[in-house]
């Protein structure tokens, strides 16, 4: 199972709001993204951050993950495998930018779960 499928530390983990994605920050900064259905690992993003994740987010629809990391970067990675991650985003404008999109995903959140 979930341990199999990981080799390395979690640092920190999210769960899709359909609660069928689970994405994991690791400590070498991967990002892995396991079906929790099935087990079966959607997704994994080798050496996103140069230091360990410290924080995920998905969005609202599910689609796309906010990694944030130690190295004060984050990457917005697409949970289709098809599609290739943004380039890390790093120091102040990427905090700026992180907090911002949080923000906007924890109230489209909150205007979807009591709408």
């Amino acid at each position: 199972g979930l341990v199999r499928a990981i080799q390395e530390t979690v640092t920190s983990c999210s769960v899709s709001n359909d609660g069928v994605s689970v994405a994991l920050n690791t400590s070498q900064g991967s990002v892995v993204v396991i079906n929790t259905l099935t087990m079966a690992r959607i997704r994994e993003v080798k050496n996103c951050h140069h230091l360990p994740g410290t924080a995920l987010c998905f969005t609202s629809a599910g689609d796309t993950l906010v990694s944030a990391s130690m190295d004060k970067s984050y990457v917005l990675i697409p949970v289709d495998a098809t599609i290739e991650p943004e380039a890390s985003h790093g120091c102040v404008q990427g905090v700026v930018r992180l907090l911002v999109q949080m923000v906007a995903v924890v109230l489209i959140a909150h205007l979807v779960t009591y709408s």
